[in-house]
């Protein structure tokens, strides 16, 4: 369970360093993102699926140390119940793995084995088949498409954060007469 809340760290840590630290990578990882979950979202609505967690029976329900027996049922009784198709979780950390591979190869090495186990953990927990997964693989490389388009698209526009401030010898703007 801790492999798969390991998710929402990353969700919020791995774009909100860009947030930071590059406003141009920021934006970048959003437009990725908001592709990602878009694609996700409509499938849901298309393609409504239950995880085999709703749908199939197990002769031993899962049962472990006190974090899955204390998050598993919250988990299961917090979704909309039809949203197995494509795996946002698979998605959006492979797009971020993706993206630190590209920006920040560091992080990419270091996050490398806990996303390994979230998608595992996706599978083990019941809250995927095997085909959400790679559906969800499938997303997050359209999102890491979209995000370079995006990039390329950008890449000369002038960027706010670049240009000198005043403090650091820039002309002060003056009005036309």
């Amino acid at each position: 369970m801790a492999g798969y809340l390991f998710f929402f760290y990353y969700l919020i840590a791995g774009p909100g360093y860009y947030c930071l630290r590059d406003v141009r990578l920021f934006r970048k990882c959003m437009v990725g993102l908001f592709t990602l979950y878009g694609l996700a979202f409509m499938s849901y609505t298309v393609l409504p699926a239950r995880g085999p967690h709703l749908w199939m029976t197990f002769p031993t329900p899962l049962h472990g140390p006190w974090l899955l027996d204390w998050t598993l049922k919250t988990v299961n009784e917090g979704s909309n119940r039809v949203d197995a198709f494509p795996s946002v979780h698979v998605a959006a950390s492979l797009y971020l793995l993706l993206f630190d591979w590209r920006h920040r190869r560091r992080r990419f090495w270091w996050f490398l084995l806990p996303c390994l186990l979230l998608w595992f953990s996706s599978l083990y927990l019941r809250f995927h088949y095997f085909v959400d997964v790679v559906a969800g693989a499938l997303v997050a490389l359209v999102g890491w498409w979209m995000a370079e388009k995006y990039d390329a698209s950008t890449r000369n526009q002038p960027s706010l954060n670049i240009l000198p401030t005043a403090s650091e010898g820039a002309e002060p703007a003056v009005p036309n007469d």
